[in-house]
């Protein structure tokens, strides 16, 4: 996975966009399932990869973790 930002953008937003490889979508959307408290999970466009997730202020670093590793 790419370009994860480091810390949450400054305008309090909550949302996370990544870019996963289109055929791992479904692999980290099942993983999202698993983590409810973290985030929602949508996808943006499974051709290009993009994913977007809907994080809780306070899940935001545990979120970033999860989609890193």
């Amino acid at each position: 996975m790419s370009d994860i930002p480091s810390q949450p953008p400054s305008c309090n937003s909550e949302e996370i966009y990544a870019k996963v490889l289109p055929e791992n979508i479904t692999e980290l959307k099942w993983l999202m399932e698993d983590y409810k408290h973290l985030a929602l999970f949508g996808i943006m466009d499974s051709c290009a990869g993009i994913v977007k997730l809907a994080a809780k202020e306070e899940t935001y670093f545990e979120t970033l973790d999860v989609l890193e590793n």
